[in-house]
């Protein structure tokens, strides 16, 4: 059986009609770190308020930076 590491390697947030759209690029390595494959990318809505209220702070430390 091959292992196989997910790695996220890029994430962002947008708000969209449908609500809170998080979207993801990841990578696929075996366990000797082999990319098997890349720029794979994934997205969904975000319902769980938690996760509402921490994109929510990071934006707001960014904000804070500039």
């Amino acid at each position: 059986m091959v292992d196989i590491i997910k790695k996220v390697s890029n994430f962002n947030y947008q708000i969209v009609q449908e609500g809170t759209r998080l979207s993801y690029t990841y990578s696929e390595l075996n366990k000797d770190g082999d990319i098997i494959s890349s720029n794979n990318k994934k997205s969904f809505i975000v319902t769980d308020e938690l996760i509402l209220n921490k994109l929510k702070d990071i934006k707001t430390h960014l904000e804070n930076k500039i």
